[in-house]
């Protein structure tokens, strides 16, 4: 059996948003005054930043704050930094955080208390209830269903590092989507996974001009559901249980995205080239695919229209 140090390694990738770091760094130094820090590794991976985050770092570690700071004498890419942090964790758990993204004041305390119970594979961070509970799983697939595409969010997910070193990331390499076979893997190899609901989880961060840079089609689709389809197809019902999330996926992002690039043309900095083609692809021969952009988009526009005109 592994020997760790410490519980959980909170790895924070970063490049070039200081100011947004600053706050991450800070919700973190709050939440530790509630617990024993010895149980905790703080990590910053900075790829490389021109501006003043090494000096927003440097005062958090005069503050007391217990910050092991690597800076990467070159960019190495997105993708390959946040790989970087999950080879950097020493402890049991590895946390992923994007830099935008800020943890309540009793989150670390929260999840401390949840996962020493027992060895995980997974635990992921629901933030989006109403009622503030942890949900053990020991079937997979339900796990699965439960959080679906939310795999894909690398700050609702903690994975037991032992997993790491299991995965081949050069078949994963330009994918924007490395931490999605390394979780899958974790819970589809574990006994227990784990969910963890609480609204005051953390806040998700909201930097529009530096979310994006990849074709959201692409990544999501040809990707994602291929990775999802891949790691499960020696499991029980394989074919019948990725149906199912392939029909979640569309009813509960898909549509959403239709919606936002097609209709309000909200694209931001991603790319949607070829994004029709890549639809019909994956969704050309699903009924409920057309029912849905006859019935369900129409519903968004005049939930828009509606909502417009109540507030003049």
């Amino acid at each position: 059996m592994e020997q760790y140090e410490t519980i959980l390694s909170i790895c924070i990738p970063t490049y070039k948003r200081a100011n947004i770091l600053d706050g991450a760094l800070s919700s973190i130094s709050k939440a530790l005054q509630l617990i024993d820090k010895e149980k905790i590794e703080l990590v910053v991976s900075d790829n490389c930043s021109p501006d003043n985050t090494f000096q927003v770092v440097q005062e958090y570690i005069d503050k007391g704050l217990p910050i092991k700071y690597i800076r990467n004498t070159e960019n190495i890419g997105a993708d390959d930094n946040i790989l970087q942090c999950f080879r950097l964790a020493k402890s049991k758990y590895v946390w992923v955080m994007g830099d935008d993204d800020y943890i309540g004041e009793k989150t670390l305390q929260v999840v401390l208390e949840s996962i020493q119970k027992k060895d995980y594979g997974l635990i992921f961070l629901q933030k989006e209830t109403k009622e503030a509970k942890v949900i053990e799983y020991q079937n997979i697939e339900e796990f699965i269903k439960e959080v679906s595409y939310l795999l894909t969010f690398i700050s609702s997910n903690i994975v037991a590092t032992k997993f790491v070193s299991e995965i081949d990331f050069d078949k994963y390499k330009n994918s924007c989507l490395y931490q999605v076979p390394l979780y899958m893997t974790a819970a589809k190899n574990s006994h227990n996974n784990l969910i963890i609901y609480d609204s005051s989880l953390f806040e998700v961060g909201k930097d529009e001009e530096s979310s994006g840079g990849f074709n959201i089609f692409e990544v999501f689709l040809n990707k994602y559901l291929t990775i999802r389809k891949e790691l499960f197809a020696d499991t029980n019902d394989a074919e019948k249980n990725y149906a199912i999330e392939k029909r979640v996926f569309f009813n509960k992002f898909l549509l959403l995205i239709i919606y936002r690039f097609y209709i309000r043309r909200d694209i931001g900095n991603f790319k949607i080239d070829g994004g029709w083609s890549i639809i019909k692809k994956h969704y050309g021969k699903e009924p409920y695919f057309y029912t849905g952009l006859l019935f369900s988009l129409p519903i968004m526009v005049l939930k828009r229209v509606f909502k417009r005109l109540i507030s003049k």
